[in-house]
């Protein structure tokens, strides 16, 4: 695993070969809107003190509401990364009011699936599960003072059959959207307070 501070063009030019890449894949991808009648339940929401609220940290929870076991590629699951609270890559999809993408100013992480170890590339889920994970959104992306936000994100899975090195996540959910408002009193670089 390397660590890859996002600083110049040709992290840009990478990334965005990886969105076009991911992006082809979600057109073979069936993707719906969490619910409770989904198979995997994805939820933003606001953490239970208003100090960590104004701090800039979201709750992230995945349910696994199938019968059977689910898998997470670590690779696009905001949860559960090797640097605690933070993104290993621009997973979330952050924007402003006009629906303008917020720049990602976090660290990238190269987690390359390992043929001798491919479950070390997954989080498995079991079913009736549930994993949850506090994230600082302010740590990784450019929020400004004094500005609403919007967060949500897209969590591709899939079952046993990821494990195969050719073979990708079919399965996708979107998160609901949770509206952030920056806090422009606080004295912490980019804190927010949610609502």
């Amino acid at each position: 695993m390397r660590y890859l501070k996002h600083s110049n063009g040709l992290m840009w030019v990478a990334s965005l070969l990886l969105l076009f890449t991911v992006s082809n894949a979600s057109a073979q991808m069936h993707v719906e809107q969490s619910s409770a009648t989904s198979p995997l339940e994805v939820v933003i929401s606001h953490p239970d003190t208003s100090g960590a609220a104004s701090s800039g940290i979201v709750v992230i929870t995945i349910a696994n509401r199938s019968s059977e076991a689910v898998l997470l590629p670590k690779w696009r699951t905001p949860i559960k990364g090797p640097i605690s609270g933070r993104q290993r890559g621009a997973i979330l999809e952050v924007t402003d009011t006009a629906g303008t993408p917020v720049a990602y100013t976090g660290v990238f992480i190269d987690e390359r699936p390992d043929p001798a170890d491919p479950m070390r590339s997954f989080i498995r889920i079991e079913p009736g599960q549930t994993i949850s994970d506090e994230i600082d959104v302010s740590q990784d992306y450019d929020i400004r003072p004094g500005q609403d936000y919007f967060i949500g994100y897209t969590q591709t899975y899939g079952g046993d059959e990821l494990l195969s090195e050719d073979k990708l996540a079919q399965h996708a959910v979107k998160s609901n959207v949770l509206n952030v408002r920056t806090d422009t009193r606080s004295t912490r670089g980019r804190p927010l307070s949610l609502q």
